[in-house]
């Protein structure tokens, strides 16, 4: 039955933190190759940890393994990058995040997702936060193949026939302007971009109107004032 408002959401950085999940995953790799290696798993974590934190967001298991010889004669890259994406994820909802999807449930509106980024990986981040609980829809583009990625708009037009809205009746949240916003712009929805310290595309800059959302808020308490306000549900 059609619903007369919709609100969808991002994953990665917009209903949990994605370094928690890079943690995560460099965790499962750090215990999978400490056997191959003369350190500890706790070592080889820091290691990794480190890069990210001074911004190295790619190559990170190819330096890994320049890093540490006895691992490369055990492992590749391609194998380093299964253990990443098919490990099950330590993590959770960003503080808040629980109580605003149940706030907005309150109000009756359809809630959904739209994320891009390797299937099975974002399976496995949505068996942990068991989204499936929590949402009328879950779409992972990728189950279309890459091209179907954001700024594609297959997802939103999966949303669109499953709920029977469209337009100003959905808001689309999401953290990158790069490539969330355009799709759902180009359809005419409303879109909100959260901007919080921590995420891992905080400081990329809006862009041209085309790709830059609507809104801007920087917390999630600004996110929930923000929604039920549209909505007429209880800001608190």
């Amino acid at each position: 039955m059609s619903q007369q408002r919709g609100v969808i959401f991002d994953l990665d950085d917009t209903l949990y933190l994605e370094r928690d999940y890079v943690l995560s995953g460099y965790t499962a790799v750090a215990e999978a190759v400490a056997p191959n290696a003369a350190v500890g798993p706790e070592t080889l974590v820091s290691t990794m940890w480190s890069w990210f934190e001074s911004g190295v967001r790619t190559g990170t298991f190819d330096r890994l393994l320049e890093e540490y010889p006895s691992v490369r004669a055990a492992w590749s890259v391609p194998d380093l990058v299964s253990v990443y994406r098919s490990h099950s994820p330590s993590i959770s909802l960003a503080p808040g995040v629980e109580s605003l999807i149940a706030a907005l449930a309150e109000t009756g509106v359809f809630l959904g997702i739209v994320s891009d980024g390797h299937l099975h990986g974002q399976q496995e981040k949505a068996k942990a936060l068991r989204l499936s609980e929590k949402f009328g829809a879950v779409v992972f583009t990728d189950q279309w193949g890459t091209s179907d990625w954001k700024p594609s708009r297959r997802g939103f037009h999966e949303i669109e026939a499953v709920s029977g809205l469209k337009g100003t009746a959905l808001t689309y949240i999401g953290d990158n302007p790069t490539k969330d916003f355009t799709a759902p712009n180009r359809l005419g929805w409303n879109t909100v971009r959260l901007r919080c310290p921590g995420q891992v595309h905080a400081s990329v800059d809006d862009g041209p109107p085309e790709t830059a959302a609507r809104l801007t808020v920087h917390s999630y308490r600004e996110l929930r004032g923000t929604l039920l306000g549209w909505l007429g549900g209880n800001t608190r």
